[in-house]
């Protein structure tokens, strides 16, 4: 009745003739599997028409409901809400920050994955700007205030996220384009045979043979299958229509960090200065190092620790005296006997360590640590973000299934993004994006045209996801935000998944699409043969439900099917890329210096 009171003519008016014309002539078992298989698929979409309000509760979760304000020299707590622009907050080590501003004392190294979707943990220190949600890992921070609750940064996401997901059209169903077209049809034809040959039996059997029991069942018979085939793969996808626009994708959009890479820091590389043996470096570091909480630090140690079982030797960490942490610098200590000094190149050159060659010199790529033992400079210790296995395969297998482009979009740096984007097979890649950047990226290529799937996993990728023809989450890396507001989740955080989840979509709509011609196909063919008196009311409720269970038996064979990855391609993937060595000499580190400029940053 509403598509009626509105004019549209759509399935449900396809459901409402089918549903009446059985049960008036004892179709009562097609009847019932019409209205079961309907009900079905819109529990099946309105299972995540929520999901918007839930991202925003997780957003909303990542904001402190207090917060210490300075009046004076006296500290005092108070609600977050209370906070006011100017007012000067103290964040300690381990809260999150509860407002956007400017530090004006204090250094901290503090986790922006929420902003950027970074990793490694950003150096802060008077001037530096701030995110409330962004945690701070060590030191004390004291900021003062540019914008609290939802004029802060991580509320105005909230807010893109919001207009976003009322902004987003419902796709079009594929048999409301067919049945705007049949239902009119097929009663002009019963009513015409009534009124031309005046044999009600032909008129009903037009009736019965064009119920479309078997057009109604195409699409969601096909999609229960395809989201049984993703599910048995470990992939979630979220309703009926998502199959439709995944089908219909031409590009991809992928974030770097927690998606095309782990997320995690790792050695890349043990870089000693001249007459420095690689393995004491390795070790003196690791040793300082054993007592940090900071990222990098436990990166280090788990790779002194590998380094060691790899090489079959039986070294042991020195013990640690007078630790000393420098927030958001780096950190100190005595081992055997030795100063030892680890962090970033303004904590070595404030305590006056010699011997640090210049910056153009250092190692260009990834974030580095540098080493002082006695007052002398020993060497880098070189960190960087490790591609996920299968990464390149990925991209590769994209490419494969018919998509045009794959283009990745990145808050990080330039260098690191090229890096990257050569090291899997990106040709086409964004840096330094923020969030409503990726939005107006995605809303570009919409605009001319193209069907965009976006494939993130943080806070920060939640409006891109939101903005595309399709959001895509590493459901097994990713945050609760991109959760809710993706279509599709990649349960086990597999990069290989995202080619997967596109080819069963891709073989699913196929599978909508054949049948439904086949329904249209037997449906006219049986009106012909009705209208003509060749077939009877109890022939044409024969045919009618022999359409039906064809089209079932069709959409069965997606439920087990492949999906049909091309054969030089593993669905299990492997890694993009050799493991790095552990330990590389210094001459071989400044003789090919990379093309990118880096950032020196240790701790940040």
């Amino acid at each position: 009745m509403q598509g009626l009171r509105q004019r549209q003519v759509n399935v449900d008016e396809l459901v409402s003739i089918a549903v009446i014309a059985s049960v008036l002539l004892g179709e009562y078992l097609s009847a019932g599997l019409v209205v079961f298989m309907m009900i079905f698929g819109q529990l099946l979409e309105e299972a995540t028409s929520q999901r918007a309000t839930a991202a925003l509760e997780h957003l909303a979760a990542l904001q402190p409901d207090r917060a210490h304000r300075l009046q004076g020299d006296e500290i005092k707590e108070v609600d977050a809400d209370e906070l006011q622009p100017g007012d000067t907050v103290l964040a300690r080590p381990g809260e999150r920050l509860p407002v956007d501003g400017v530090v004006i004392a204090g250094t901290a190294a503090v986790d922006e994955t929420l902003v950027t979707g970074e990793s490694l943990p950003v150096h802060k220190e008077a001037g530096h700007r701030v995110y409330a949600g962004t945690l701070n890992q060590d030191g004390a921070l004291t900021i003062r205030t540019e914008a609290v609750g939802e004029e802060a940064y991580v509320g105005q996401i909230g807010r893109l996220l919001d207009a976003l997901e009322e902004e987003r059209a419902p796709i079009v169903r594929v048999a409301d384009r067919y049945a705007k077209y049949f239902t009119p049809a097929i009663l002009l034809v019963s009513s015409g045979t009534w009124l031309l040959s005046g044999n009600l039996s032909a008129a009903l059997a037009v009736l019965i043979i064009a119920c479309p029991c078997a057009l109604v069942l195409a699409t969601p018979t096909a999609i229960v299958a395809g989201v049984a085939n993703a599910a048995r793969q470990g992939i979630l996808i979220k309703g009926g229509a998502r199959f439709e626009a995944a089908g219909a994708v031409d590009t991809v959009a992928v974030d770097k960090t927690g998606t095309l890479t782990l997320g995690t820091p790792v050695v890349q590389g043990v870089i000693p200065m001249d007459g420095v043996a690689a393995e004491n470096l390795l070790t003196l570091a690791a040793a300082v190092e054993r007592y940090s909480e900071h990222p990098l630090g436990k990166a280090l140690v788990a790779h002194a620790a590998d380094f060691v079982k790899d090489a079959e030797q039986s070294l042991a960490l020195p013990a640690a005296e007078g630790f000393r942490a420098f927030p958001g610098r780096g950190v100190a200590a005595q081992v055997a006997q030795q100063h030892v000094l680890v962090g970033t190149r303004d904590l070595i050159e404030t305590e006056g360590v010699t011997g640090v060659p210049p910056q153009e010199q250092a190692p260009q790529e990834g974030s580095l640590m540098l080493v002082a033992v006695d007052g002398r400079f020993w060497g880098w210790i070189q960190f960087a973000d490790t591609v996920r296995p299968g990464a390149s395969q990925a991209v590769e297998h994209l490419h494969a299934l018919g998509i045009e482009r794959v283009v990745m979009l990145t808050g990080d740096r330039q260098q690191e993004a090229k890096r990257l984007a050569d090291t899997v097979g990106i040709d086409n890649w964004h840096a330094r994006l923020l969030p409503q950047n990726k939005v107006e990226w995605i809303r570009s290529a919409r605009d001319e045209g193209k069907r965009v799937a976006m494939a993130g996993d943080g806070v920060n990728d939640a409006p891109a996801l939101a903005a595309a023809d399709l959001g895509i989450v590493m459901g097994g890396t990713g945050t609760a935000v991109a959760a809710e507001t993706a279509d599709i989740a990649l349960m086990r955080g597999d990069i290989g998944q995202l080619p997967t989840a596109i080819a069963i979509s891709q073989m699913t709509l196929r599978g909508i699409k054949q049948n439904l011609l086949f329904a249209l196909v037997w449906n006219l063919v049986g009106i012909v043969l009705a209208a003509t008196g060749v077939l009877g009311p109890i022939a044409a409720a024969l045919a009618h439900n022999l359409g039906s269970v064809a089209v079932v038996v069709n959409a069965a064979r997606y439920v087990a099917a492949p999906s049909k990855l091309p054969p030089h391609v593993h669905q299990d993937g492997s890694p993009s890329s050799p493991t790095p060595s552990p330990i590389r000499s210094r001459s071989k580190a400044l003789r090919h210096p990379s093309r990118d400029s880096g950032r020196v940053c240790g701790r940040g």
